[in-house]
């Protein structure tokens, strides 16, 4: 296919980003659309995508969801958002709203690599992520933006 390994682009990522922070010289603009209220999935008739039960379209509606109970929907829960990136965009650690669990949808392009911290692992995570980030300086739990 012409694609580097997975493996490669990621260690050249990681690379990029100490380099860059190091040298304190601006990281290469890199791209990155977010939280848009659309979705690769059709709901058009004629589609026959359109009738698969992972289609994010429809997936909150479904009988076994419990979303289907909301008075009115909630974009980027209930409803999907559209996320465009290129190479080495990057979006933010959190965890998702509402603790609920996140559903993604790789359209097109060269493979993603996705970060998951166990629950269980997240205040372990969230000091590395202070030593590194703050350099030591300690934060009020207040100040954090972890719960979305």
């Amino acid at each position: 296919s012409g694609a580097l390994p997975s493996e490669m682009v990621e260690m050249e990522y990681w690379r990029a980003r100490e380099a860059g922070g190091a040298s304190g010289r601006a990281p290469e603009k890199v791209l990155y659309g977010t939280d848009l209220e659309r979705s690769g999935f059709s709901t058009c008739c004629k589609d026959p995508l359109a009738a698969s039960e992972w289609n994010l379209q429809t997936l909150s509606k479904q009988g076994c969801s419990l979303l289907r109970h909301l008075m009115q929907p909630i974009p980027g829960v209930s409803e999907p958002f559209m996320y465009i990136g290129m190479l080495f965009s990057t979006f933010a650690w959190h965890v998702e709203d509402h603790y609920l669990y996140s559903v993604n949808y790789h359209h097109l392009g060269a493979p993603k690599t996705w970060y998951c911290v166990p629950a269980d692992d997240m205040a372990r995570f969230e000091e590395v992520i202070q030593g590194i980030t703050y350099d030591g300086v300690q934060c009020d739990s207040s100040d954090s933006d972890i719960d979305g």
